[in-house]
């Protein structure tokens, strides 16, 4: 069990053989001209978004995940309610349920030793390098000083969808006990959510 451990949790490259049909290789060795990259790269790139992010999804959803254009995500968003109070508290406890089985199934990379030296903050940083990586719902940038850290999450879309995602987060890190302590200022904005924690 123990070698089992240590092999999941390397990088080490292995050669596995797949079938896959004609049309399609013929398709992905277009890709890989267009984005000039390669060919393995490209069938890695997608199997390590299965394995660390629709998978895992597809573990706590009762159906399949969505996959949108961005302009018909838009859409859906410029179709929300005008009540600001409302998105604010249905995200809020969305995040605060969803939240506990969402830091579940990724616990194990969210422990990873790249995080680390965001201290309590390790667990929040590494999720939000997760769903903006996998999920493009946003990106996001960390600011540091002496006396706090800013992690700006940005996006292309409305206010409305700031309001959502600040507070789908503010009810999330509730669920991340290293954070029960700290305070954190939220700040929607048109474009992007500013949180802001005072260093312990």
């Amino acid at each position: 069990m123990e070698k089992r451990k240590d092999y999941e949790s390397s990088d080490l490259s292995v050669v596995k053989t797949i079938r896959i049909p004609k049309k399609m290789e013929e398709f992905l060795d277009k890709v890989s001209l267009e984005e000039d990259t390669k060919f393995n790269s490209i069938i890695t790139r997608e199997l390590e978004k299965y394995m660390l992010f629709t998978y895992k999804i597809r573990k706590f959803d009762k159906e399949k995940e969505i996959t949108i254009s961005s302009r018909f995500f838009e859409l859906v968003l410029n179709c929300m309610t005008d009540d600001l109070h409302l998105i604010e508290e249905n995200a809020y406890q969305a995040g605060k349920k969803w939240g506990k089985e969402y830091l579940f199934i990724w616990s194990k990379e969210l422990h990873s030793k790249k995080y680390a030296k965001y201290g309590k903050l390790m667990t929040f940083i590494g999720f939000l390098d997760i769903i903006s990586k996998y999920s493009n719902l946003f990106k996001y940038d960390i600011v540091e000083d002496k006396e706090s850290i800013t992690i700006i999450l940005s996006h292309n879309y409305n206010y409305k969808y700031s309001v959502l995602i600040a507070n789908y987060y503010k009810g999330l890190m509730e669920n991340i006990h290293e954070l029960a302590d700290k305070k954190c200022k939220i700040e929607p904005m048109e474009k992007s959510i500013v949180f802001t924690f005072n260093r312990d």
